[in-house]
């Protein structure tokens, strides 16, 4: 990239992109998408335990298998 004196600069090195909704680290790997998906599904499903705490426990288990 030039500046407007046409002085070369350095662009900065990102450690992590988003595209199309998945975590690209720089060296390729997922664990970061994977450790934010697991995070969103843990907070789902405690939600889901606290909405239902009263309701009949057949049912609790058949809407947490899905």
């Amino acid at each position: 990239m030039v500046n407007e004196a046409n002085e070369r600069i350095k662009l900065p090195k990102d450690k992590e992109e988003k595209d199309l909704g998945i975590i690209f680290e720089d060296n390729l790997k997922f664990d970061k998408h994977i450790l934010t998906k697991v995070n969103s599904g843990n907070i789902l499903i405690g939600l889901t335990e606290r909405t239902l705490k009263y309701i009949d426990c057949k049912l609790c288990s058949m809407i947490y298998k899905s």
